[in-house]
């Protein structure tokens, strides 16, 4: 299943997907970003915005690896 955030201070939604992409929208328009976040393409557990909505966690269960962005 995917893995959604929202940031509460500003118009974001993050989805993390099965195949280790997350895609960034921006809710004030439909556009948004997608990126191969993971390189190994695993499975994202869990997506988190930072409080301030400048960043973004990527954690994948399979790797054990936890990625920022910014």
């Amino acid at each position: 299943y995917p893995i959604v955030t929202y940031c509460q201070d500003s118009p974001k939604l993050c989805v993390g997907t099965r195949t280790g992409v997350l895609a960034l929208y921006d809710l004030k328009t439909p556009k948004y970003q997608a990126c191969q976040a993971h390189p190994k393409n695993e499975v994202i557990s869990c997506v988190e915005f930072s409080p301030d909505g400048k960043y973004l966690a990527s954690y994948s269960a399979y790797e054990g690896i936890l990625y920022f962005w910014q």
